[in-house]
Formats: C-alpha cells, structure tokens, sequence
C-alpha cells in the first residue's frame, strides 16, 4: 500500500474526480456500495468515507482497515450471491464502484439495476478487443497481462439506456458514469458541461 497523497486514497485520479462530481451533483455525505475494496487502505470510497459518507465495502482479501461508518464483509461477490449480499442496502444509493480483476460485468449486471446509484466507477479493460466481455469464470483469478472484466465499450452498452459516460481516467483504469436523470436535472439548473 502507498498513500497517493494525503487524504488520497484511489488508484489514479478517482479520488479527485467523485470529489468533484458529487460537489457538483450536490450529494452530500452519501451512500456507497464498493466491491473490490482490497485491503480497505486504498479504493475508490475510502475518501467518500473519510468525508462522513456510509457505505459497504465487500471484497475478497483481507480488509484490514475498515472506518467507523462502513461495513466491511470479506468474501467472494459472484452474479449469485450479489444481492443477498447488497440485502440491506437501500436502493438508489450515490456512488457504486467495481474492480474485481475477472467477472466484474457478470456481477455489475445485477448490481447495478438493484442499487440503482448516481455514479458508477467500473474498471475496464483498454487492451481489450472493442465490445469484449470475458466469459463467467467462477474462480477466476487474475494475472498480469490477462484480459478480464471487459472493454470500454462493453460497459458503455451494457449502460447506456440510463447512464452517460463522463470520464475515463488517465491510467485507462477505470471509467465513471453517472445517471441521465441526475445529468438531466442538473441541466435545468444550469451548467451540465462541466461534469
């Protein structure tokens, strides 16, 4: 574990970038799911976390740092347990981040429509081919250099009836989107460009 920077906690510019997504959504001190966590010291909802956000985090490493207002559950998330998992969570929550190195579009399939979020941080897979998605491997374990999860666009299909994309980051890690409702309704307020 390397801290980024201080009060950083992502892979890249994830951090930075919710940050400024839900000041400018206006979602203050709100709800996240986040699948993948690692051991809980760097993810992409530490920093919500640490700002007084509530949350869920599920992966399947040890979680070793786990704030006070976030349950932490330790297990593997496939299609199948995924809701039983999520059982407890309130529908439409703000933020829901996914970074499992393997079947992430299998499991965000029926995540997503259930936690019905504001924003989405999904990892894809640059190197892969246009509109790839891997095959379900249960227990599958990821190497460097393989593909896994699926491509940018995959995510972008799977998505787009009711999400934008709005941001990939630098790294081609991960990739945000955040729902044509919400977009919509801050449009009529002024100022969806800047998103």
């Amino acid at each position: 574990y390397v801290e980024r920077a201080p009060g950083l906690y992502s892979q890249v510019e994830e951090d930075s970038v919710l940050d400024y997504m839900t000041e400018r959504l206006q979602i203050d001190r709100g709800t996240f799911v986040e699948i993948g966590v690692g051991s809980g010291h760097e993810n992409n909802t530490r920093r919500l976390a640490a700002n007084g956000w509530t949350g869920l985090w599920l992966g399947d490493e040890p979680i070793v740092y786990t704030p006070h207002n976030v349950r932490a559950i330790q297990t593997t998330v496939t299609p199948d347990n995924v809701l039983d998992l999520l059982g407890g969570i309130p529908a439409a929550i703000d933020v829901f981040s996914l970074d499992i190195d393997g079947n992430d579009y299998w499991v965000g399939q029926v995540a997503i429509p259930f936690l019905d979020p504001k924003i989405i941080v999904v990892e894809y897979c640059h190197i892969a081919p246009v509109g790839w998605i891997m095959p379900y491997a249960q227990g599958f374990r990821w190497h460097r250099g393989m593909l896994c999860g699926a491509s940018l666009q995959a995510w972008v299909d799977l998505l787009s009836a009711d999400y934008d994309l709005v941001y990939t980051t630098r790294a081609q890690v991960n990739a945000i989107f955040v729902k044509k409702a919400v977009l919509s309704s801050l449009a009529t307020v002024g100022g969806r460009d800047d998103v």
